[in-house]
């Protein structure tokens, strides 16, 4: 009897088990499922520490450089050094990062729908934009440095920033012009429209 008893208690014990999970389906799931973490906040994460990154290879070059100077070591000496090479290398990556920072709500938007097929080459421009104004600066101050150093003009001609100068603004010229077209091909598309909702008076 006493056996019988027993399996007749662990028996409803099963049945308001079962109820109770029938009557909260939810219940029984509510901690197993953990929060799917966001894509775009992965890639975001990631842009923001190669900012940084960027940004401390930036300061470092620079800070090298600076040291360069004040050990008497003359431009030749110095672009002779690693340095120059990474400080272009990290302002070129810093460029082409800050180039990506759209907010992720845009792009998450925009997901949806075709990306346009100038958005890459828009990007390419705007890159080749700050690695040109980049090299003007760079092969204007070293001209000056020469000067500075009492190089004549032939010396300074003979040396390769005038030409590394005139590349550099030819290149500038010539992306600036692009955009003017590009600029101006937007406004005579526009122009059509504007004129057919202008009333005759």
């Amino acid at each position: 009897m006493d056996a019988i008893r027993q399996q007749l208690k662990e028996a409803q014990q099963r049945a308001d088990e079962l109820e109770k999970a029938l009557a909260n389906p939810q219940a029984t799931n509510t901690n197993s499922a953990p929060a799917p973490s966001s894509p775009n906040a992965d890639v975001e994460k990631k842009r923001k520490i190669d900012l940084a990154i960027a940004k401390a290879g930036i300061k470092k070059a620079e800070k090298n450089i600076a040291l360069l100077k004040e050990q008497g070591k003359d431009e030749a000496e110095i672009d002779a050094s690693e340095w120059p090479k990474k400080l272009a290398e990290a302002q070129e990556k810093l460029a082409a990062l800050e180039n990506e920072s759209a907010p992720a709500a845009v792009v998450e938007a925009k997901a949806e729908v075709a990306a346009p097929a100038n958005a890459d080459a828009e990007k390419k421009r705007k890159i080749d934009l700050a690695i040109a104004k980049a090299g003007i600066k760079k092969a204007e101050k070293n001209i000056a440095l020469l000067k500075e150093q009492g190089k004549d003009d032939a010396e300074i001609d003979a040396s390769e920033w005038p030409k590394k100068l005139a590349e550099a603004q030819e290149k500038l010229t010539a992306l600036e012009s692009n955009d003017g077209n590009s600029a101006t091909e937007k406004n005579a598309e526009k122009s059509p429209e504007s004129q057919s909702s202008r009333k005759p008076c």
